[in-house]
């Protein structure tokens, strides 16, 4: 959870966090669920459950074909953890998936947060996050994303309420921010190195179905 005390001044809500995971989807080699479940478990999970906050939501989606015994310990896992949830999705049920996009995923997630009551009113301002289940995020890295957002929502409302804009994309603004920068543990090294990456891919699938209007962000290390 987020320390005591902390809290935003003159901030009545914070929008709503949804962060989305995927795990093992379309992964049928028994191999992979041997080590892969125990990074996301060992890596993943403390990262994000330190930084727990009201309206903050994980969506891990996984295969609706996971092996039992990966799923029995992925429940025992994040049965603690309210905020967590397990999206299942079976991927030959999908149409009009595109190599190395990401927006069927977010069709499944968008179906199971509205059929949950995750999200009561579509009209408000979420923020959604990406990370992989092998990666971990610094402790600051939610504050930090909600804190940027909260300095530019005075904007983003006034841009979506823009009606020379056109009503159809009046209520597409959004804004879009990657963090580039990070570490990588090498393991021929045994020790951890800096890295730049950008998922152009996902980036760009994301601009496609998120936002018509955004704001530059800088990334910083």
């Amino acid at each position: 959870m987020a320390p005591l005390g902390w809290r935003w001044r003159g901030i009545k809500e914070l929008p709503q966090h949804l962060i989305v995971t995927r795990h093992g989807i379309g992964v049928r080699r028994p191999s992979w669920y041997e080590t892969r479940p125990g990074l996301l478990q060992a890596v993943t999970l403390p990262s994000i459950a330190c930084q727990a906050r009201p309206g903050l939501f994980w969506l891990i989606v996984i295969d609706a074909d996971i092996p039992q015994t990966s799923l029995d310990a992925l429940n025992k896992a994040v049965c603690a953890f309210s905020f967590i949830h397990l999206v299942r999705v079976d991927p030959a049920a999908f149409s009009g998936m595109v190599q190395g996009g990401f927006s069927w995923i977010w069709n499944a997630c968008r179906d199971y947060v509205l059929t949950q009551g995750i999200v009561e009113d579509v009209s408000k301002f979420v923020i959604t996050s990406i990370i992989d289940d092998d990666d971990a995020w610094r402790g600051s890295v939610v504050r930090r994303v909600d804190a940027h957002v909260v300095s530019k929502s005075d904007e983003l409302q006034r841009q979506s309420t823009d009606y020379r804009r056109g009503y159809l994309v009046r209520h597409t603004t959004g804004l879009l921010m990657t963090f580039r920068h990070g570490l990588i543990f090498d393991q021929d090294l045994r020790r951890l190195q800096p890295i730049e990456y950008l998922a152009h891919s996902m980036i760009s699938e994301l601009m496609s179905i998120a936002s018509s209007t955004y704001l530059p962000v800088r990334s910083r290390r």
